[in-house]
């Protein structure tokens, strides 16, 4: 019998949110590249009949528009860092009646139904953990099962700590592989991966539509990474 499982998007506070990309852009296309970007995310989320609930922690106006236009719940961000939100924020799933709850961040503009099908599938036990790796390591997906399984340690290198957590715990580990959910958006030549790949999503049609698509080809942005797909 299928559990209840919510996805749990966190989102930086716009003002500081992907300062990297400030290389190239103007905070107010930053903010709009963030917002688009998290578009993509609901759109992916809000489509799967195995979510039974979207939970957003964030701090800003736009973002709980953008959360509540897609049926999503705004769940105000305590502040104090990235695991402390989404403490609070697996608080909240589980007070639903979340049985289990999948992270992802909001900075994913490739994902899609599919991979987020692809990440519930697989945690089919009653206590397990899956996690889906970023092209350098971070956790792009982390589902708990149940929801306090084990910590968030999001960070450097987390996918890492996430599996030594869950083996040390002796919990069910499954990793999940994706191309497009390896690609997180956080320097100039992320921007330029989603350019090549990311037709249909809002924020390919954000850069084609507006000046960042030319600033990016300007500064020569960009030597892509590579990765197989």
């Amino acid at each position: 019998m299928r559990v209840s499982t919510f996805v749990l998007i966190p989102v930086k506070r716009l003002s500081e949110a992907k300062r990297r990309l400030s290389k190239v852009l103007t905070d107010r296309e930053r903010k709009r590249i963030v917002v688009a970007m998290l578009w993509d995310v609901l759109r992916a989320v809000a489509e799967s009949d195995l979510v039974d609930g979207i939970a957003v922690v964030g701090s800003d106006e736009p973002v709980r528009r953008m959360a509540e236009a897609f049926g999503a719940s705004f769940v105000e961000d305590p502040g104090g860092g990235l695991n402390e939100a989404l403490s609070h924020g697996t608080e909240w799933c589980v007070k639903q009646g979340a049985k289990g709850v999948l992270i992802i961040p909001s900075d994913l503009p490739l994902i899609t139904r599919e991979d987020v099908e692809g990440v519930i599938s697989m945690g089919v036990d009653e206590r397990c953990v899956v996690v889906s790796p970023s092209h350098d390591m971070g956790t792009n997906a982390l589902l708990r099962r149940p929801p306090n399984v084990i910590s968030t340690m999001f960070g450097v290198k987390s996918v890492k700590a996430h599996i030594k957590e869950a083996r040390r715990r002796r919990i069910p580990l499954y990793v999940y592989n994706s191309w497009r959910l390896s690609v997180d958006v956080d320097d100039p030549p992320d921007l330029r991966f989603v350019l090549e790949k990311g037709a249909g999503t809002q924020t390919h049609r954000l850069m084609r539509e507006t000046s960042i698509y030319r600033k990016l080809e300007r500064v020569g942005a960009l030597q892509l990474f590579r990765i197989d797909v």
